[in-house]
C-alpha cells in the first residue's frame, strides 16, 4: 500500500512533482490516482470532491483506515526499536524517509 510519501533526492531533500520531467510527473500522478482509488474502493479512505475551478479533492481515513493506521504505527514503532537494538548490524538506507506516523499526524 502506497501512502503519501515525498520523493527524495540523494541529498535527502524532497522534490515536488514540478521538478520531474513531464512523463515522470504523468506517471507519478497516474500511480497516485490509482492507489487512492483502490484505497477508496477498499473503504480505507473517503474522497470528497469539490465542484470548483481548479478541481479539488480531499481524502480522509475511514474508521477502518484509522484502525489500520494504528497497526502500521505499531509496526513502525517495533521497527525503530528493532533497528535501535540491532544498530551495529543493520544499516538504514535512507534515514530521511517519511514515516507513516507523520502521514497520519497530517490527517488528524
Amino acid at each position: 500500500m502506497l501512502l503519501h510519501q515525498p520523493l527524495h533526492q540523494k541529498n535527502g531533500r524532497s522534490k515536488s512533482p514540478g521538478h520531474y520531467p513531464k512523463q515522470t510527473q504523468t506517471l507519478i500522478n497516474l500511480l497516485l490516482s490509482q492507489q487512492l482509488y483502490e484505497l477508496e474502493e477498499d473503504e480505507i479512505l473517503t474522497c470528497k470532491v469539490f465542484l470548483e475551478v481548479p478541481p479539488r479533492v480531499e481524502y480522509a481515513f475511514t474508521d477502518l483506515g484509522r484502525e489500520l493506521a494504528s497497526i502500521f504505527y505499531a509496526l513502525e514503532k517495533w521497527g525503530v526499536h528493532f533497528l535501535t537494538v540491532n544498530s551495529d548490524t543493520i544499516k538504514v538506507a535512507d534515514e530521511s524517509c517519511y514515516t507513516f506516523r507523520e502521514a497520519v499526524a497530517e490527517e488528524v
